[in-house]
């Protein structure tokens, strides 16, 4: 069959390509180590380690790609709208990688505490207390917290 008609020709979509890219965007953005990264998505840290090497060139297999989209809770063709090259607009990818990261019910917690936040005018207040203790608790992870405030400032300038 001709790797064009189903969609893996050259110039398709790399499944470890797109994983790869997804996978360290997520590491950054959440400011994780290798090993942290792989711990929340249930794999060892060899395997993520060498995955995540371009220069190995390792393909993963489809249990290893089924597992992480279970701790990431998305399907993967989430996985593949998280990446900028498959997916959408950057701001619509960080924020599905956001959604990603919270359970459902959390995520209405915050959307709606943001919003009355708004309304109340305290949510700057909110914010400030809400990242002081993150910020606590992610230090005390040894989460590089440096790296993820200057990735912050990246998105909310974006």
């Amino acid at each position: 069959m001709d790797a064009d008609i189903i969609g893996c020709g050259l110039d398709g979509p790399d499944l470890n390509d797109v994983l790869r890219g997804v996978l360290v965007d997520l590491r950054n953005a959440w400011g994780m180590s290798t090993r942290q990264l792989a711990f929340r998505l249930g794999v060892r840290q060899q395997t993520l380690s060498a995955f995540l090497d371009p220069e190995a060139d390792q393909g993963t297999r489809l249990e290893t790609v089924s597992a992480i989209c279970g701790a990431l809770d998305m399907s993967i063709s989430d996985l593949f709208e998280l990446h900028p090259v498959y997916g959408g607009q950057k701001t619509d990818r960080r924020w599905q990688m956001l959604r990603n990261s919270i359970g459902s019910k959390a995520l209405d917690e915050f959307v709606e505490t943001a919003m009355l936040g708004v309304q109340v005018g305290t949510i700057d207040k909110l914010i400030s207390n809400q990242l002081e203790m993150v910020r606590a608790i992610a230090e005390a992870q040894g989460i590089d917290v440096a790296m993820v405030a200057s990735q912050a400032k990246i998105i909310s300038k974006g």
